[in-house]
């Protein structure tokens, strides 16, 4: 009997992952739309959904995952990877009565603003000790041995009011930052590294981010947006709030 070689081809693949922790979503309660009909996708591991076989046409595709805000994702063919068409999908949680108390809310409109993203102070898990130019690599103290989760990290400055966002080609070593371009600025050891946590904005200038509330004293969240080509930072103190606006600025 001949041997039949049957060959499949992925066509798409959305990595579902938590905004606010950046770890991939394996809840099983997940639900796509396209052209207002169920989008059946395949389940793989930690979070990823994939398209086998199916012509690539560029779309949109809704997606709905209990306890977090639908997501729109445009599906666009000629900006992917045409041997592993990959996107991310940042998923951000619904505030409830069961974890309200564990989540801020930055939410509001913003005539001009095309992107909103932040860094917690406290809950930065490593700090910066030193750079190597040559080699576009950042040494991190890490003591707690913290895993590193995704690839956009934030360098604070040692006012505390903005920070340096650079990406990281992900490794497995604990205690290097390997950078995508170099680093603009220069840092002090200690300075706190966060993980960057993204949220969303809309073509009428609504904005929302949600970050997981710190249990130290230190309520400070460092918001970094774009508004009308401009980069502003803003620091909100959440002491007193579960929810807060950017305030608006006219420089």
């Amino acid at each position: 009997m001949a041997l039949i070689t049957i060959k499949h081809r992925m066509d798409l693949d959305l990595e579902l992952l938590d905004a606010t922790t950046g770890i991939g979503i394996t809840d099983s309660r997940v639900v796509f739309y396209s052209d207002g009909k169920i989008f059946p996708m395949v389940r793989r591991q930690n979070g990823n959904y994939i398209l086998i076989d199916s012509p690539r046409l560029n779309r949109q595709i809704r997606v709905e995952i209990y306890g977090y805000e639908p997501t729109i994702v445009d599906v666009n063919y000629e900006e992917l990877d045409e041997m592993r068409p990959l996107i991310q999908v940042l998923m951000i949680p619904q505030i409830t009565d069961s974890n309200f108390t564990s989540l801020w809310s930055i939410e509001g409109e913003l005539p001009g603003i095309t992107d909103i993203s932040a860094v917690v102070p406290s809950a930065a898990p490593f700090s910066y000790h030193s750079y190597d130019r040559a080699r576009k690599m950042v040494n991190i103290l890490n003591p707690h041995k913290v895993e590193l989760i995704g690839k956009d990290y934030g360098l604070i400055h040692s006012d505390g009011l903005s920070f340096e966002a650079v990406e990281a080609i992900e490794l497995k070593v604990q205690t290097k930052l390997m950078l995508t371009e170099l680093l603009e600025e220069e840092f002090e050891v200690s300075n706190p590294i966060g993980r960057i946590i993204f949220g969303r904005v809309d073509k009428d200038g609504k904005y929302l981010l949600r970050v997981k509330a710190s249990s130290t004293a230190d309520k400070n969240v460092i918001i970094c947006y774009h508004v009308d080509g401009k980069r502003r930072y803003q620091v909100l103190d959440f002491s007193n709030a579960r929810e807060l606006q950017l305030e608006r600025r006219d420089e």
